[in-house]
């Protein structure tokens, strides 16, 4: 989107409305997102998707549940790590493994609850995910498509390359 584009938007809309899509790019851009900020802000109140507690969500399992393996103190403290390098293991590879297998343990997870229900049970009840507010209090809206972007959020914006491929 271009930057007129988003004044012109972001114009239109009740003071307190820019003020909180304003609030909403700042917390993206420090945060580090990347891509069209713009139009997570727009679709996030506009089109009734919540883009900006997808992208919390999703930049949280990045950072403590993939890109935390990533990190040498958080394997060397595993007795098998220490192991597998008394073998000969390089600990990069160690780590490339550990991040890959918690990446493709994460999309797994987000799959399942995006599917939202357990199809080999046949009709009964299901699982969904949804927005809160800052006080916990549900929005309403649901959290779909998780596993779909997940690559997209990788705050190293390596798209999980350097240790996917």
């Amino acid at each position: 989107m271009r930057k007129g584009e988003w004044e012109e938007w972001l114009a239109s809309l009740p003071r307190e409305s820019q003020t909180g899509a304003q609030r909403m790019l700042d917390k993206l851009i420090a945060a580090g997102a990347a891509g069209d900020l713009h139009g997570v802000v727009m679709s996030d109140l506009e089109g009734g998707a919540p883009e900006f507690a997808r992208f919390i969500l999703l930049r949280r399992i990045w950072i403590d549940l993939i890109r935390e393996w990533g990190q040498n103190d958080s394997l060397v403290r595993l007795r098998t790590v220490e192991r597998l390098v008394d073998q000969g293991a390089e600990l990069d590879d160690i780590s490339r493994l550990a991040q890959a297998i918690a990446y493709e343990t994460a999309f797994g997870i987000l799959y399942l609850l995006d599917l939202g229900q357990d199809s080999e049970m046949g009709d009964t009840s299901g699982w969904r995910l949804v927005e809160t507010d800052s006080n916990g209090n549900a929005t309403g809206r649901s959290i779909n498509g998780l596993h779909e972007s997940l690559l997209g959020v990788d705050p190293t914006e390596a798209e999980g390359m350097d240790f996917l491929d």
